[in-house]
């Protein structure tokens, strides 16, 4: 396969790209700028430390949950544009196939993601080091951001492959992720309302969504059945999006 060749390309011109050191700059600021905001309060007599933590950790898990979410606006357009521009037809011309341009974009675009939240990462263990935070929630919370990443990537490629406009393809991304993101959640939601616990969780495992609310927010409530069972649907929601995008 020539997925290595594809993916080298890539990643070339985004090294040109002058957003991309933006954007990692960028995410790295905002999690020291909410870590400085931290230790400030931190120095108050009158402040729960625990309480603090947790919250300094709830706005750096929802900053890096929202980062993994974008990830379907950075893959919604990047088969929709070579087609405008006329490059991949071109690349078609070669030996190379539909599903090793799919996924030379999926490996490219994916790295340039994946190093947002790795430089917002490590500001998640000054609240584990201040109290009121455990390594168990740093851990299923970063994994629940590589699984909505997964999944919103691939969502942008099925997006992308769809059509020629790139407007087109952003209200298709938008469409499935609403579908396939807050209509389980929504669903699970008024089941466990409505007292049928087992097939509310069922329907919320779902939701890639879930893994991150379980993880993030309900803390150590959280259910480790119910955070890898949305992290698996995820991926498998993914494969079945990049599946899509290849044919």
């Amino acid at each position: 396969m020539n997925i290595l060749p594809i993916v080298e390309r890539e990643l070339l011109v985004r090294a040109r790209q002058g957003r991309t050191q933006w954007t990692r700059l960028g995410v790295s600021a905002v999690g020291v700028f909410l870590s400085l905001q931290f230790l400030a309060l931190w120095g108050g007599a009158s402040v729960n430390l625990a309480q603090l933590s947790g919250f300094a950790f709830q706005a750096l898990a929802w900053i890096g949950f929202l980062l993994g979410c974008a990830g379907c606006l950075v893959t919604a357009d990047c088969l929709s544009g070579e087609r405008r521009e006329g490059t991949l037809g071109l690349l078609l011309l070669t030996r190379v196939g539909v599903g090793e341009v799919v996924l030379g974009k999926l490996a490219s675009n994916g790295l340039a993601a994946v190093f947002g939240l790795v430089a917002l990462t490590p500001t998640l263990m000054l609240p584990v080091l201040a109290g009121g935070v455990t390594w168990r929630q740093v851990m299923w919370t970063a994994g629940s951001w590589l699984a909505m990443l997964w999944f919103s990537l691939c969502l942008g490629l099925w997006a992308s492959g769809g059509g020629w406009a790139k407007a087109k393809s952003l209200k298709r991304a938008a469409a499935g992720f609403g579908l396939f993101v807050f209509l389980p959640w929504l669903l699970g939601s008024l089941q466990l309302r409505a007292g049928v616990s087992e097939r509310g969780r069922a329907i919320l495992c779902l939701s890639p969504a879930t893994a991150f609310l379980e993880a993030a927010v309900s803390g150590t409530n959280s259910s480790g059945l119910v955070v890898i069972g949305s992290c698996a649907a995820s991926v498998g929601l993914g494969m079945g999006f990049l599946y899509q995008a290849r044919r």
